[in-house]
């Protein structure tokens, strides 16, 4: 059984609010590495000062106490204004994927309008058709047209005969030295005003080369395109006024049964549903620009981090561990040597902690980057109003398999392609005989001159229907009930 496009909607939805809150976890982890961390750097900084005090005993406790002092506020600030700004962002996400979750449903409601709107829609282009078809007038307008878009149609056969025959034997003409001798001086026309030897030599030559017959086919191939294309004028003129009054009567039709008042409420809704579109959009970039600054306020190599590691190198930049442990091997007192490993237990968990950090960064980036380009995949669908119901797709397709595949790679273009080779639209009432046309107006014009006319002259009534094309009468170019009928209605 087909799904609908709503429910794909709802599956593409439901993954992208999926991979946001495994993002936000994501960050949130990394926030943790940070926090951690940042209690390794104090606990260092508590070591590295009671190595000092063991190892310069010429200064006072107090003056080293002091020294760092100095330094610890200033890295404690750098983590304060980090994890601040963590919150401030997480915040804004939230705030942001509220605004999203309301868009959406909103989103919903409207499709759910638009589709009402259309199944209104057929029903009244039913009526419409009933209507035009019960019209005597209307019937006979009807064949007359396809009667003469079958001559309109034959005359064009023709024009395009002679018009190919022309291309192919004008240029023999036009190279014989003779003949352009001869309708150069305009022989065998009242125009023609050479006398004795001249003229007697002239006739010979015409006599030669059959000048007259030759000159016969010449003139038909010259002129008779031109004659006929007026022809063909003439004849799409008569049939503009027949249409002009089928179209005048279908207009008269469809205000009648209230189509102009339907489509203005209709436009009402699809143009909230654009400017919702457009609103989901900015929530979705200003989402992605948020999960970009929460990467970078806990990445490994962000701002904070790079303050916060200067601070750190200047701290310690005259008190290497290394050095130290060299130093403690030379005493015979162990407290020093406990102290530095300590010292170099913390160095250790410390790379341990930036490994951590940059894997959780470099998978909060990955995530980030599909989930910004599968918000554009979500908005092409939407764009194209393939989350219609009237939109629908083969049960085989698998939404949730195809975004676990892409996000792996990183490309969800696969998924929209995915889903534009699964979709299809269901039938509407002017759809369920022939796909005419693309606009509503000429399909109910053709479906009902098709039917009126009969059955030997049906191809004809459509081609005339079609050769028109138009949404409404040209006796008055003013805004009609058609406009505004576009392929989504």
């Amino acid at each position: 059984m087909p799904l609908t496009g709503s429910i794909i909607n709802k599956q593409l939805s439901d993954a992208y609010t999926r991979i946001e809150n495994e993002l936000v976890q994501q960050q949130s982890r990394a926030s943790q590495v940070d926090a951690r961390r940042g209690e390794l750097v104090s606990d260092r900084g508590d070591a590295m000062l009671r190595l000092a005090e063991y190892y310069l005993p010429e200064l006072t406790p107090s003056a080293i106490e002091e020294t760092w002092v100095e330094i610890r506020p200033a890295m404690n600030v750098i983590l304060e204004e980090q994890f601040d700004a963590i919150d401030s962002i997480q915040k804004r996400t939230r705030e942001l994927a509220d605004r999203r979750v309301g868009a959406e449903e909103t989103l919903i409601d409207l499709n759910a309008a638009l589709d009402e709107g259309v199944g209104q829609r057929d029903r009244l282009l039913e009526e419409i058709e009933q209507r035009l078809l019960a019209d005597a007038k209307y019937v006979e307008l009807s064949k007359k047209a396809a009667m003469a878009e079958a001559a309109l149609e034959r005359a064009e056969a023709n024009l395009g005969e002679i018009e190919q025959d022309a291309a192919k034997k004008l240029p023999a003409y036009d190279e014989s030295s003779l003949f352009r001798y001869l309708r150069d001086r305009q022989f065998g026309t009242p125009k023609y005003t050479k006398r004795g030897f001249t003229r007697r030599g002239d006739r010979f030559v015409a006599k030669l080369i059959d000048y007259s017959k030759a000159k016969r086919s010449y003139d038909f191939l010259k002129k008779t395109p031109d004659r006929m294309k007026k022809i063909i004028a003439d004849d799409q003129n008569a049939l503009a006024v027949i249409m002009d009054q089928l179209e005048s009567t279908r207009d008269e039709v469809a205000a009648e049964v209230g189509l102009p008042e339907h489509i203005e409420s209709m436009s009402s809704i699809r143009t909230s549903r654009d400017q919702l579109l457009e609103t989901l959009s900015d929530v979705n970039r200003n989402a992605d620009i948020a999960h970009q600054e929460l990467a970078d306020a806990s990445a490994p190599t962000g701002t904070y981090h790079e303050r916060a590691i200067k601070e750190f190198r200047e701290m310690i930049s005259r008190l290497d561990s290394r050095d130290l442990q060299k130093r403690a091997r030379q005493t015979v007192d162990i407290r020093d040597d406990q102290i530095v490993a300590t010292v170099i237990g913390i160095d250790q968990q410390l790379d341990r902690q930036d490994d951590l950090a940059n894997e959780h960064f470099n998978r909060v980036q990955k995530d980030r980057e599909y989930l910004a380009k599968l918000g554009r995949v979500i908005e092409q669908f939407r764009a194209a109003e393939f989350d219609s119901d009237r939109s629908l797709f083969t049960d085989s397709i698998d939404i949730d398999g195809t975004i676990a595949r892409t996000r792996a790679s990183g490309d969800p273009s696969e998924l929209w392609r995915t889903m534009q080779s699964n979709q299809r639209w269901g039938p509407t009432a002017m759809e369920k005989v022939a796909q005419v046309a693309a606009h509503p107006a000429t399909q109910v014009l053709v479906q009902t001159m098709a039917q009126a006319a009969g059955a030997a002259l049906e191809s004809y009534a459509r081609n005339a229907g079609r050769r028109r094309g138009g949404g409404y009468s040209r006796r008055s170019r003013r805004r009609g009930p058609w406009d505004g009928w576009g392929r989504g209605w």
